[in-house]
């Protein structure tokens, strides 16, 4: 358990990613931290979240086609805590546009540059590292 990890000093290996950890996280950036929680994006039982193991990318988002929203990560890409919050809050980005219906026909249009810098000047993330998630 992870108790007895941070107890006796222990490394633990990180937690697996899964559909319930991405959108515990998820909610958590939409209702504590800015400008996720801004942006009255929908709740995470609206959406879909997928774990892949796709080699090609770390991971996407698309509408569904009942026109509700999917978010999915590949496990194969994401092994840390940090990684996993940087996919998701890229691809909240992608979300907000396309609920903003900013999207454009690029995947990395302006805005959607504009506002990964600021959220990586926000939270200090790495804005090249960010925008290839």
């Amino acid at each position: 358990p992870l108790s007895s990890c941070v107890s006796q000093r222990m490394w633990c290996p990180p937690p697996a990613t899964t559909a319930l950890r991405m959108a515990a996280l998820y909610e958590c950036l939409r209702t504590q931290f800015p400008p996720f929680c801004r942006w009255k994006l929908p709740e995470a039982d609206e959406i879909v979240f997928r774990v892949t193991r796709h080699s090609d990318r770390q991971g996407h988002y698309a509408p569904d086609e009942g026109q509700g929203h999917e978010i999915v990560i590949s496990e194969r890409w994401c092994n840390t805590f940090e990684t996993m919050m940087l996919l998701l809050a890229h691809e909240m980005i992608h979300l907000h546009q396309r609920i903003a219906k900013s999207a454009g026909t690029g995947e990395h249009n302006q805005e959607f540059r504009r506002i990964a810098r600021r959220i990586c000047k926000t939270y200090l993330w790495d804005y090249k590292q960010f925008i290839t998630t």
